[in-house]
């Protein structure tokens, strides 16, 4: 496996406080330090204009602006659009996946996920945003 660096900062976006948590539980026990969440992709855009954030794991489906509108919005933001962005979402339709990555998205994950497929997903999506930039 690839090295990730755990100090990065990284932003949850996920509008079900218990997936929230789920996730940040996982990236702490993998050791990853600095771990910030909101609730949908206004709230992202905030906290992005604030902070750098190394990577970004957003929820698809979510009230205000989904996941998929918070990519177009970070990738057409030329102060943004190098973060790494993962997408994660229980829907796993080719449609979406397509859509995503005409977006350039950098990764997928399908929920339910474990903490060793959320390291995977992670690394593969930096690798990934690595050869986009």
């Amino acid at each position: 496996m690839r090295s990730v660096d755990r100090t990065m900062p990284i932003l949850i976006v996920e509008d079900h406080k218990s997936m929230t948590q789920v996730i940040k539980s996982m990236l702490t026990g993998l050791e990853f330090r600095d771990v910030d969440s909101c609730a949908n992709g206004v709230e992202a855009l905030r906290k992005l204009a604030t902070k750098k954030y190394g990577l970004i794991i957003s929820d698809w489906d979510m009230p205000e602006m989904s996941g998929i509108e918070l990519l177009r919005a970070v990738r057409g933001d030329d102060d943004l659009k190098h973060i790494p962005f993962m997408m994660i979402s229980s829907n796993a339709q080719a449609q979406r996946v397509i859509e995503a990555k005409k977006a350039e998205i950098d990764g997928f994950a399908v929920k339910p996920f474990t903490a060793i497929q959320l390291l995977a997903r992670i690394e593969h999506c930096l690798w990934q945003a690595s050869q986009r930039l």
